[in-house]
C-alpha cells in the first residue's frame, strides 16, 4: 500500500495543477508567479484570444468552455487540481499563497497582508478607471490624472503598509501590477525608488530564483 501511495503521489506531482486563462498575463500572472515560487508542477493552459473589428473578442475555445458549464462563474482564470476547480483570480491567489507559505507566519500577519492586497486592488481600480473602463475621448486626461495624482497617493499608502519579512502574496500582487504598468509603457520600473519599503519588497520578488526562471521562460504576449 505504501508503494501504491508513493506512486500516486509521484503521478500527482507530475503536473499537479492546471491553470486555465487567456494567452496573456492579465488576471492570471500573479497565480503563475505563485505557482513558480512554490516550485509546483503545473500546466499553463492558455486559451487563444484575438481582437476583431471594434475591439470584439475572438476566443472560440473560451466560448466553448463557457458553454460547457464547467467554469463555476463562466470566467477564467480557473485552477484545477485533484478533482477540484477553483474560480476567481483572488481566491486562486489566496489558496496558492496558503499552500506555498506566502501568507505570513500567523493570522495577524495574514490580515496585514490581506490589507496590503486590498490596497493593491484599490490602485488597480483607479488604473482601470483611467484605461479599460474609460471612454475613448477621456482616456488621455484620465491617465494623466492617474499618473500625477492617484498613483503617487496609492504608492505612498502601500509603502506605509508594506508587510516586512518573507515574500508574501501581497508582494507578488503588487509586483505583477507594477510589471503590467511597465510593460504597458505607462511608467518605468524606478517609479518605486522613492518608496523604500515598496522598493525592498519588489527587489525581494525580483531576486527570487523561481521568479527569475519564470520570467525568462514565459511566453511573450501582448497583454
Amino acid at each position: 500500500n505504501s508503494n501504491s501511495n508513493n506512486n500516486k503521489k509521484h503521478v500527482m506531482a507530475d503536473k499537479q495543477y492546471k491553470l486555465t486563462y487567456f494567452d496573456g498575463r492579465g488576471l492570471a500572472e500573479t497565480s503563475r508567479f505563485l505557482l513558480a515560487i512554490g516550485g509546483a508542477k503545473w500546466e499553463d493552459n492558455r486559451l487563444p484570444i484575438s481582437f476583431g473589428e471594434g475591439g470584439a473578442y475572438i476566443r472560440p475555445e473560451f466560448d466553448a468552455l463557457k458553454a460547457s458549464g464547467v467554469l463555476p462563474f463562466g470566467q477564467v482564470p480557473v485552477l484545477e487540481f485533484e478533482g477540484n476547480i477553483i474560480a476567481q483570480s483572488k481566491a486562486i491567489e489566496r489558496y496558492l499563497a496558503r499552500t506555498f507559505g506566502l501568507y505570513g507566519a500567523n493570522d495577524v500577519e495574514a490580515a496585514k497582508i490581506d490589507a496590503f492586497s486590498e490596497g493593491v486592488a484599490d490602485l488597480r481600480v483607479e488604473y482601470n478607471k483611467a484605461t479599460y473602463w474609460a471612454k475613448a475621448e477621456e482616456k488621455e486626461a484620465l491617465l494623466a490624472t492617474f499618473l500625477e495624482t492617484h498613483l503617487p497617493k496609492h504608492l505612498a499608502l502601500l509603502d506605509k503598509n508594506a508587510v516586512s519579512g518573507a515574500l508574501s502574496v501581497g508582494d507578488v500582487q503588487f509586483a505583477a501590477f507594477l510589471e503590467a504598468l511597465v510593460l504597458g509603457g505607462k511608467v518605468t520600473a524606478d517609479v518605486v525608488d522613492k518608496y523604500a519599503n515598496l522598493k525592498a519588497r519588489v527587489e525581494l520578488f525580483n531576486t527570487n530564483e523561481n521568479v527569475v526562471k519564470h520570467i525568462a521562460a514565459r511566453k511573450q504576449t501582448v497583454f
